[in-house]
C-alpha cells in the first residue's frame, strides 16, 4: 500500500514510516512480543514523502452507444474511463488504451481526460474509445486493455489494466467494510 501511494519512496522512509506510525501494544516501546506495535496504514502513507508524479488508476468503465452496453460481436462501441489521481494533481493527462487480443480492433485508441486534482474523479465521456469487435470473436471471452496514461510535465505516468467480457454487461460493484482500527474498499472492477 505504502509502495502504491509512493512508488519513489525509499526503503528507509517506509520503514520509518511504520516504525513511527504503529500503535503501541504491550510494554511501553519497542518489545519482543509486538515490535513497535499495531500497523496503521493511514498514518504511515501520512508520515510519507508526498509522490513525485502522479499516479493515475481506472475506477470505473463504461461502455456507451450499446443498448444493451456490452462489448457486441462484430459491432462498434464507445469505451469511457473514469480514474482517479491518488497523488500530484495534474493537468493535460491523456490516455493510451491497446489490447493484445487479436479479435480486438481499437479504432481510438487516445483519450483526454484534462485536468486530474489530487484524489478527484474525472473521465473521458466528451471523447470517448472506439472499440470494435471483430465478427470471429467468441462470446464470453475476457478481453484485457491496459492504459497507458501520460501527460506533457512528467511523461509517461503509469499503466491501469482492465478487463470486460465480450457479450457480457459490465456490473460494478464495490463495498467498505470498516472496523474499529481498519476501513477498506473492495471492488471488482479497476
Amino acid at each position: 500500500l505504502m509502495r502504491e501511494y509512493n512508488p519513489d519512496a525509499t526503503v528507509t522512509e517506509i520503514k520509518n514510516a511504520l516504525m513511527m506510525s504503529a500503535g503501541d501494544l504491550g510494554s511501553i516501546g519497542q518489545d519482543n512480543d509486538y515490535g513497535f506495535g499495531f500497523i496503521n496504514v493511514r498514518r504511515a502513507i501520512d508520515l510519507l514523502p508526498q509522490p513525485l508524479k502522479p499516479r493515475i488508476q481506472v475506477e470505473d468503465v463504461n461502455l456507451a452507444n450499446s443498448e444493451t452496453a456490452v462489448l457486441e460481436i462484430g459491432n462498434t462501441t464507445e469505451l469511457n474511463l473514469t480514474i482517479s489521481n491518488m497523488s500530484v494533481a495534474t493537468n493535460s493527462l491523456s490516455g493510451i488504451l491497446r489490447s493484445s487480443n487479436q479479435h480486438v480492433f481499437i479504432l481510438s485508441n487516445e483519450a483526454n481526460f484534462g485536468s486530474a486534482p489530487t484524489e478527484a474523479l474525472v473521465d473521458n465521456i466528451t471523447n470517448p474509445y472506439l472499440v470494435k469487435i471483430d465478427h470471429t470473436a467468441v462470446e464470453g471471452t475476457e478481453v484485457e486493455f491496459t492504459v497507458d496514461f501520460y501527460n506533457p510535465q512528467f511523461g509517461y505516468l503509469n499503466s491501469a489494466d482492465f478487463r470486460i467480457v465480450i457479450g457480457q454487461p459490465i456490473i460494478a460493484g464495490s463495498a467498505t467494510i470498516t472496523t474499529n482500527r481498519l476501513s477498506a474498499e473492495f471492488t471488482n472492477f479497476g
